[in-house]
């Protein structure tokens, strides 16, 4: 599966993601709207993963018109 996560601070997204490919999965991390455009452009995800806060909360303002149908 391939996985975006968004809005995360950098240590954090990289201990997230790192949990991830050990299980397995392709992760890419975008810190904000520029950064998940980019990615949006050349590959397709199917998981937005956000923080459960504020900053999620803004993430999910911005990510998922940039990414289309990701659950």
């Amino acid at each position: 599966m391939r996985i975006l996560t968004a809005g995360f601070d950098h240590p954090r997204s990289e201990a997230i993601g790192q949990a991830l490919s050990d299980a397995g999965h392709t992760v890419l991390s975008a810190s904000g709207a520029a950064s998940c455009r980019t990615l949006a452009s050349s590959v397709a995800c199917d998981l937005l993963l956000v923080p459960n806060d504020s900053i999620g909360e803004d993430a999910l303002s911005w990510a998922p018109d940039l990414l289309g149908e990701v659950a």
